[in-house]
């Protein structure tokens, strides 16, 4: 009887020993690779960027109802709220908010993707994953503030529509125009504002561009023909009211007039409208 229970006992260990074994080698098959590990990041970094993209869109689009008001919450007069389709500056010196005016004697404004916009209870990073370190390039037109353009106390390009400037200074990885570009910027890359800016005018085959893009190969650009057909797409539906407003009446909607600083398509005209985009020229039948 002692032989048959140690030959039993001897099957029983070989059985846990081999049930073990499977499970181990079970587990470690379930373990993901160094490779696949490396493309979970990738993947993850890759939709971290999509969502700051759709934020930086939805800004752009509510840029009138967003800045309707001052920080006090007082209400600005129809001269001074800005059309649809600005974005907010970058963060120039880390502080994690919008560092406006902006992009002043640059064709793109460049810093880090500002986390928030306190004064407007804009958040551009998502709160369900951990932070990255994004790179935010802008043509200085789009640009919610830039001193540049003297239009007091405004100080914003006009008119913003999707003909005028009807062009963009950055290129994406393929060439494209486009108005604004995010990417993730590695911790052991060195912040270098004057040597990115010149790079994101380039196209792809240029040498220098090919080295921005060897560094930060994950980037999203928000491309110009995407820019005028969400902004047309988001202003159109509005013309039945709009196109019914008085033409020389201060609203973005209506030409641009500037007596203080005039300009080819922003004339010496009274009233003063400095924030018109003239979307009326392009979607209200003529008078």
């Amino acid at each position: 009887m002692s032989i048959k229970y140690k030959q039993q006992g001897l099957i029983i260990s070989l059985m846990l020993f081999w049930l073990l074994l499977v499970s181990l080698l079970l587990l470690l098959s379930l373990k993901p690779t160094a490779a696949e590990r490396a493309w979970q990041g990738h993947n993850q970094q890759g939709q971290y960027l999509d969502w700051v993209a759709q934020q930086l869109w939805q800004f752009s689009q509510q840029t009138p109802q967003l800045y309707a008001t001052d920080t006090n919450g007082r209400f600005y007069d129809a001269d001074r709220i800005p059309s649809p389709g600005y974005f907010p500056c970058p963060d120039t010196n880390h502080n994690g908010q919008s560092n406006a005016p902006c992009g002043q004697g640059q064709d793109i404004a460049i810093g880090l993707l500002p986390q928030q916009i306190a004064t407007r209870s804009v958040n551009l990073t998502p709160y369900h994953a951990a932070p990255i370190t994004i790179g935010f390039a802008i043509d200085s037109r789009y640009v919610i503030q830039n001193a540049d353009y003297h239009n007091p106390p405004i100080q914003r390009y006009a008119p913003l529509n999707p003909i005028h400037p009807g062009e963009a200074a950055l290129r994406d990885w393929q060439g494209q125009a486009s108005v604004a570009l995010v990417f993730i910027i590695p911790n052991d890359q060195l912040f270098e504002n004057d040597t990115w800016r010149h790079a994101l005018t380039q196209t792809p085959q240029h040498p220098e561009r090919q080295i921005f893009n060897q560094r930060f190969p994950l980037q999203q650009a928000l491309t110009l023909a995407e820019w005028q057909q969400r902004m047309h797409n988001h202003v159109a539906p509005l013309a039945n009211t709009f196109c019914t407003l008085p033409a020389d009446q201060p609203h973005w909607f209506n030409a641009c007039s500037n007596p203080q600083q005039p300009t080819v398509h922003c004339p010496n005209q009274l009233p003063a409208n400095p924030t018109g985009s003239d979307w009326r020229a392009l979607l209200c039948p003529a008078d």
